[in-house]
This record gives structure tokens, C-alpha cells and sequence, in this order.
């Protein structure tokens, strides 16, 4: 019964043979306690593992379960290594500050190119060059959080509420699990913002 309770053999089943997480739920009935497997996706929504087999629930990024709940859909930025944001007067409030984006990412070729590309509603995309791939990061394909969601976090938490440096890159650690929003404010504290499941974390200057 453990396996059915995500306990003991994650790898054989239906979940994560779909390249997703399975994990084991312990929910008070009150008299009792219920146990059992939930399928996590990647973006930190979860229904049971009997279910998402059963076609009852998916993923809440606009799957064919929950595209009538008006749910976003992921970005989707193919090989993606890291982008930079350029900000209007070298610091920004609002989503309008950031100009532009300088992106590096890995190409199917195995090569990795970089690019400015302008903002929205602002034109402008310069020729893809080749550079040398950054260490440390891995490529990744897809988002939850755009960067309008990651300001908007920010301006939420008690950390500054002006940003003089933004950044999207997956770190090649084993603890992060998720693309990460890196955020500098003009006090000089560092925000991360999970870019799929928007948990966030402020490092105050001492």
C-alpha cells in the first residue's frame, strides 16, 4: 500500500513517468487520518495521483482540465539561459520601467546565442550572436512567472519597492528546482521569486 501512497517506488508511477513529482499526503479526518499520493506539477498545483490518472485534474497552467477557470499559460522561451532587464534611469517601480531584455540562450545546435530584445509596446530585436555558455545555469523552456508577476510580488514583501537589477536564470543546484527571478531593490536587499510557484525570499543587507 505505500506505493499507492506515494511512499516507496515515485519512479514507476503514472506521475513522474508524465515528468512530474509525486508525494505522500497525510490529511486529519477529525476520528481519523487519510493517506494517500498526490501528483505536483510544475507549478506547485497538485491533485491526487488516482485522479490526474483518471483524467479528473491536471496542471493548472491552461491544461485541457482548467483552461475555462481563465488560468494563465506559461511563457514559453525555448532554450532559455538567462535574461536581463534593461530599466528606464537605471531604476525602476512599475513593470513599465523595465526597456528591454538582453537573452542568451542554448540553441538546438548545442551553441548558445544572445540578443537584446525590446519591451513591449516599445520595437526593437538586434541579431542573435554567438557567445560562450554561461556556467552554473541550465537552459529551460518555459515560466510561470513573467516578469510583471515578479515586480508585482516584490512590491508586496517588505524589501524596497525600487529595483535596480533584474534577472531570470535557472541555477545548476540541486536545491532549486524552478527557474528563479533574482531581483536587487535600491537598498541593496536580494529578492528570489520562484518562477513557477511565485515563493519569494528576501536577503536584507546586515
Amino acid at each position: 500500500w505505500d506505493f499507492y501512497r506515494g511512499k516507496c517506488g515515485q519512479n514507476f508511477t503514472y506521475c513522474e513517468k508524465q515528468g512530474y513529482k509525486i508525494e505522500n499526503r497525510v490529511e486529519d479526518m477529525g476520528t481519523s487520518t487519510s493517506e494517500y499520493a498526490v501528483c505536483v506539477f510544475d507549478d506547485c498545483s497538485e491533485c491526487e495521483e488516482q485522479k490526474y490518472f483518471d483524467g479528473d485534474c491536471g496542471p493548472s497552467n491552461c491544461s485541457r482540465w482548467t483552461i475555462e477557470d481563465g488560468c494563465k499559460p506559461p511563457v514559453e522561451s525555448k532554450g532559455l539561459i538567462s535574461k536581463v532587464a534593461r530599466i528606464n534611469n537605471s531604476e525602476g517601480k512599475t513593470a513599465k520601467d523595465v526597456l528591454g531584455w538582453d537573452v542568451t540562450y542554448r540553441a538546438d545546435d548545442g551553441k548558445c546565442y544572445s540578443y537584446y530584445s525590446a519591451q513591449a509596446p516599445m520595437i526593437g530585436l538586434t541579431r542573435a550572436m554567438e557567445v560562450d555558455c554561461p556556467l552554473g545555469v541550465q537552459a529551460f523552456d518555459s515560466y510561470m512567472v513573467d516578469y510583471e508577476g515578479a515586480i508585482a510580488i516584490m512590491q508586496s514583501m517588505n524589501c524596497g519597492d525600487t529595483f535596480v537589477n533584474m534577472s531570470l536564470s535557472w541555477p545548476l543546484t540541486p536545491e532549486v528546482k524552478e527557474p528563479q527571478w533574482h531581483i536587487k531593490t535600491s537598498i541593496g536587499n536580494d529578492i528570489v521569486i520562484g518562477a513557477n510557484c511565485s515563493q519569494a525570499n528576501c536577503a536584507t543587507v546586515a
